[in-house]
């Protein structure tokens, strides 16, 4: 029975206003609103992403491709080339393994080259600031210079808005989460809202 609690949290005010027309004995007790985690006004598919991807192009040297016709004939051949944004949006602390998420795209792309068989043109994105940003981005830097890997450009951030990482993360095609552990992981949450797989 809600109405023995000290306190009932809802999502909304919208919600507030329902349990008080429904159950009047929620008037008894206090109602606060906690909103959900993640706000999906900010954090939702394709925002500006068409326009922050083809800054990242410009900042990767490539102009960005305009969609090409579609094929004539129903068969569908693979692109020569494709071009990926992996992110790794974190305070770049050593719980946070940033070095991992930066391997991990680097041997993605890389796998992606040798299996697809066509170019990839990566982009690392790293969202964010902390002690290990520097260190993330030499190592992004190091481990694409083996001639096998793919060209990457690293993109480095630095700490964005709440709305500004919206649009970082909503342009990218992978989040990657390294993480030992993880309280909670609203970055995941953000990411899963924007419709980016991680």
């Amino acid at each position: 029975n809600p109405s023995r609690g000290d306190m009932v949290a809802a999502v909304s005010d919208a919600l507030v206003e329902r349990a008080l027309t429904a159950w009047p004995c929620f008037h008894r007790v206090s109602i606060r609103v906690v909103p959900n985690a993640v706000p999906t006004s900010l954090f939702r598919p394709a925002r500006s992403s068409m326009v922050y991807r083809a800054h990242l192009s410009s900042l990767a040297g490539r102009s960005s491709q305009s969609p090409s016709a579609p094929p004539s004939s129903p068969q569908l051949s693979p692109p020569s080339s494709i071009s990926l944004v992996f992110a790794h949006s974190s305070n770049f602390r050593d719980v946070k393994n940033p070095v991992a998420a930066a391997r991990a795209a680097i041997l993605t792309a890389r796998a992606l080259h040798l299996t697809a068989g066509c170019r990839v043109h990566a982009t690392l994105l790293l969202i964010g600031g902390g002690p290990l940003l520097a260190a993330t981005a030499s190592a992004a830097e190091a481990i694409a210079a083996d001639p096998d890997s793919p060209p990457l450009r690293v993109v480095c951030t630095g700490r964005l808005s709440r709305v500004r990482t919206a649009e970082a993360i909503a342009a990218s095609d992978i989040l990657l989460v390294s993480s030992a552990h993880e309280g909670f992981c609203l970055v995941a949450l953000e990411a899963l809202a924007c419709g980016v797989p991680i």
